[in-house]
């Protein structure tokens, strides 16, 4: 639905990270990133950076994950989502410690994101 919206009109940014959340959901990581690499074209932010963080780190392409993060980190350091992202690269890789220090600076700037908060109780056992 999303692609046939897209042709419809020009897509918007919002369109195309909700396609590519849904083609990530998918199990099309690679997809989602060509989807996000257009969404680039209309908001070069944290939210597009911080989400290809995210797909490149299910791919297993850890330094790209971590170099899309640091962007999404200068475009916007208040993005609470991308030190969720970080923390859970950190977490995969057996780093508790560091993945307690990137949950702990989401919830310094969101106390209420559960995800944060959930992740956080999960590594500070």
């Amino acid at each position: 639905n999303y692609e046939a919206a897209s042709k419809l009109t020009p897509p918007r940014f919002d369109l195309l990270m909700d396609w590519a959340l849904s083609l990530d959901c998918a199990g099309d990581e690679h997809k989602a990133l060509d989807v996000l690499h257009d969404a680039e074209h209309y908001d070069n932010g944290a939210h597009v950076h911080a989400t290809l963080g995210m797909v490149y780190a299910k791919l297993g392409q850890k330094d790209k994950a971590l170099q899309e993060l640091a962007i999404a980190e200068r475009a916007d350091p208040a993005f609470e989502t991308t030190y969720v992202y970080r923390g859970n690269i950190a977490e995969a890789a057996g780093d508790r410690a560091g993945a307690a220090r990137e949950y702990q600076h989401a919830l310094n700037i969101n106390p209420q994101n559960p995800i944060a908060r959930e992740a956080f109780a999960r590594v500070a056992r």
